[in-house]
């Protein structure tokens, strides 16, 4: 696993989590493909990368691909998003999903819950 190390508490009120599926990616930044609900539109969102960015699940950036769907928590410094913590959603990838579940599927990760992806 990556970086054991434990965020402050500050930094974990700071955090913000997004979703989306990895459009580009390199060892400084990554670009996740994300939906704008306010826009309804998909954009491309950068965010950068260092030593202190935890990955859950993963060794290393080098691991993600492109078209993975993940989970990024991530907090704003001058002027830039910095990834903090980086999780694959292994569960989601595996799977074909409606427009529904994945609306569902959505919402409960917003809400923090977990619910299965082939629920009806």
């Amino acid at each position: 696993m990556g970086s054991s190390a434990v965020l402050s508490q500050e930094a974990e009120d700071d955090m913000i989590v997004t979703y989306g599926t990895v459009a580009n990616l390199s060892e400084q930044e990554i670009t996740l493909k994300e939906y704008n609900y306010e826009l309804d539109t998909d954009e491309d969102v950068i965010y950068m990368i260092d030593a202190s960015t935890q990955f859950v699940n993963k060794e290393a950036a080098g691991e993600l691909q492109e078209g993975d769907y993940i989970e990024l928590s991530y907090v704003e410094k001058d002027g830039q998003k910095m990834a903090k913590e980086i999780k694959k959603d292994e569960e989601y990838m595996d799977e074909e999903l409606t427009d529904e579940q994945m609306d569902s599927y959505l919402e409960s990760m917003m809400d923090g819950e977990t619910v299965p992806l082939n629920q009806e």
